[in-house]
């Protein structure tokens, strides 16, 4: 998911005098609301928020978990910008609180806004917002450069403006530069900068969306989507392709076909959730790859597990939520909008769950793989974030296996078998997709030629040990196979020896670079820079080049910035990082293990104690005595304990941990709100 700040807004229309339902009915929970980062609820009237900017809470502060809004009247309905909100109490006044858009000041308490009929329906925008009136008008006010508050762009408004030309308007969609309406009769009515860059002034203003007859709206940042009383669902604006299988025409207005007929849709940046009449939750788009841990195509929607009887539902950015039948909230998503105060680190070592009789470890970024002593492959963590280990059934009856970036292989009885654990855009066609399942995870046994004895794997090449020869393939960028590239941009290799090499006993992969012990010897090649090779230069080589000063090797590891060798008798040495040949680890005499990340190394000693650093500059972890084996990611290290438990403790990202605290969570978890 990138950094760009998100708008979303979900608009529930409150009931007043004139209204469809009367406020007495009203539940005591209202909601979920969401946009951005922040998730609202409104219980007995008194907003509830969580996952929020500070701005939004003003006094009452910010965080993960649920927090009262002070000093904010009795409320029947809300909607949420990026760093303000608004609401309807019941009298029909309009309440907004937060950084304030429209209205002078940086900050703001609660206010009224001036000069508004008694509304029935409140919808805000990155910095503007809408209000329908008792009369069924339209009425906005903040910034309008793009026309999204009166159709004309330009000017900004510090107090509302009748939108002309809405009629019978009962819910509001407001999105960052365009405002939408529907009507009594099911019209669509949408201005502002519709879902094209370049347009004219008169498209700017008030124009009619050709849908079906509209039950509900919803709007991300930058589009619209529309509910029809059969349930099939129309979408537009410029990130449809991500939840929809939409035309390359921007303008167009594209059909999504949803498991069963919506009786409630939620769109955020790039995901689109429906609620069926029996209250289950399927989403499309990246909520779904979340759910599905791989990608999937457009328009294809996933179920989301614990949510059985949802009566209402919200979504935003990368979060969903529910409100069930008995009045609890459950959301999936990001784990920072979960309403959880998680720690981010583990500064101490945390047990993996359900991992208890591992004798290998393998990893890489924010994914590790173990194998355990049934010779089952299980993984946790990465793009999709595997808070807890799941098996790999594609790679059972495992001696051996070699993380990568996003193909994880193994050696099955001397067979190289690949499989992707999440299907990455980038993963170097090293496991190509399956034709009949184009968008599952493939399986592939590569070719080696004979019996293999090791594998390794990075982002865009493999290699293996076959008969003391070391076998390539992938995309020969830097020279990472041991042959000059062909061109600029390499296609696909298949599997062939490096010339040169013999006697290979180990091998290891970086993203440019590739290393192999030979008859006790280290030989390096692919990218050279900041002393990568250990040859004692900084240039690239595509021919195997000696590690200086080193013999006796027994195990390589390589980081991207760094590289590792353990010797047989119990030393090790890293190079990299701007040291142009290899540095002895001081005083080490009993090494076991090695393991590698990104710029600094971990050594396991006899005695079961853990060293980590770099040679020179290196502390022992407490609390480890009985380590085995122990494997390096981009922000966290994971510890075999002699027992067969798997431990880790640094960064959460990604589910690194394997503790079930992930950055993303697939089932829906229930929100615990404060006591009254």
């Amino acid at each position: 998911m990138g950094s760009m700040k998100r708008t979303h807004v979900i608009v529930i229309v409150a009931a007043f005098a004139g209204a469809s339902r009367s406020v007495a009915a009203a539940p005591s929970l209202v909601g979920p609301f969401s946009s951005g980062g922040s998730t609202c609820v409104l219980r007995d009237g008194e907003p509830i928020c969580w996952g929020v900017d500070p701005r939004l809470l003003g006094e009452s502060g910010g965080g993960p978990t649920p927090t009262a809004v002070l000093d904010v009247p009795d409320l029947v309905t809300l909607s949420l910008g990026d760093a303000h909100a608004c609401g309807i109490d019941r009298a029909g006044t309009v309440v907004c609180f937060g950084a304030r858009y429209g209205e002078e000041g940086d900050m703001a308490d609660p206010v009224t806004t001036p000069a508004l009929p008694k509304a029935i329906a409140i919808g805000v925008g990155e910095a503007h917002q809408c209000a329908i009136s008792t009369a069924h008008e339209v009425w906005c006010w903040g910034e309008d450069y793009e026309g999204q508050v009166d159709g004309i762009p330009g000017r900004s408004h510090r107090t509302p403006v009748k939108v002309a030309g809405v009629r019978g308007a009962v819910e509001l969609a407001i999105g960052a530069w365009q405002s939408c309406a529907r009507t009594t009769a099911g019209a669509v009515y949408c201005w502002g900068r519709p879902h094209a860059n370049d347009v004219t002034p008169d498209e700017l203003k008030l124009h009619a969306i050709k849908v079906p007859a509209s039950a509900q709206l919803s709007a991300s940042r930058e589009d619209v989507c529309s509910r029809a009383v059969g349930g099939q669902i129309d979408c537009w604006g410029w990130g449809a392709s991500s939840y929809a299988a939409a035309s390359d025409d921007q303008n167009a207005i594209v059909r999504v076909t949803p498991p069963a007929p919506a009786a409630e849709l939620a769109l955020a940046d790039g995901s689109l959730c429906v609620r069926d009449r029996a209250g289950a939750v399927a989403c499309a788009g990246y909520l779904a790859e979340i759910a599905s841990h791989h990608a999937v195509a457009p328009g294809t929607f996933a179920a989301i597990a614990g949510v059985t009887d949802a009566v209402a539902i919200s979504a935003a950015g990368t979060n969903a939520c529910a409100r069930t039948a008995a009045g609890a909230i459950r959301c999936w998503g990001d784990r920072h909008g979960l309403g959880r105060a998680d720690d981010d680190q583990a500064a101490t070592p945390v047990a993996v769950k359900g991992l208890r009789n591992a004798v290998a470890l393998d990893g890489l970024g924010e994914r590790t793989c173990a194998i355990d002593r049934a010779a089952d492959v299980w993984c946790w963590g990465g793009r999709h974030d595997l808070a807890e280990p799941a098996r790999v059934d594609a790679l059972r009856g495992a001696t051996e296996v070699a993380v990568g970036d996003a193909a994880v292989c193994a050696l099955v009885a001397g067979v190289v078998r690949c499989t992707v654990i999440d299907q990455a855009r980038d993963f170097g066609d090293l496991v190509p997709p399956d034709p009949a399942h184009p968008d599952a995870p493939g399986v592939v046994d590569v070719a080696v030629g004979a019996r293999a004895e090791h594998v390794a794997v990075a982002a865009l090449h493999a290699c293996a040990v076959v008969g003391g020869a070391l076998s390539c393939w992938g995309h020969d960028y830097s020279g990472v196979l041991g042959r000059a590239p062909a061109k600029e941009y390499p296609d696909l290799d298949p599997p062939r020896a490096v010339a040169g090499l013999a006697g290979v006993t180990a091998v290891a992969l970086a993203r440019a670079r590739t290393c192999a012990i030979a008859r006790g010897a280290v030989r390096c090649f692919g990218e050279g820079k900041d002393g990568l090779l250990g040859d004692g230069r900084a240039v690239d080589s595509p021919t195997p080049r000696a590690v200086v000063g080193l013999a006796h090797a027994v195990a390589i590891e390589l980081g991207d910035r760094l590289a590792c060798v353990r010797t047989d008798d119990g030393g090790a040495a890293c190079w990299g990082n701007e040291a142009l040949t290899p540095i002895p680890w001081p005083n080490l005499t009993d090494a076991i293990d090695l393991a590698v990340g990104a710029e600094s190394a971990c050594v396991v000693h006899r005695g079961g104690t853990v060293e980590c650093g770099l040679p020179g500059v290196s502390s022992t972890i407490a609390g480890i005595t009985d380590a085995a084996h122990v494997a390096v990611g981009a922000g966290h290290v994971c510890v075999a304990r002699t027992g067969g438990e798997v431990v880790c403790w640094g960064e959460r990202r990604g589910g690194a941990l394997g503790d079930g605290l992930a950055d993303i969570v697939a089932v829906a978890v229930e929100v615990a709100l404060p006591a009254k």
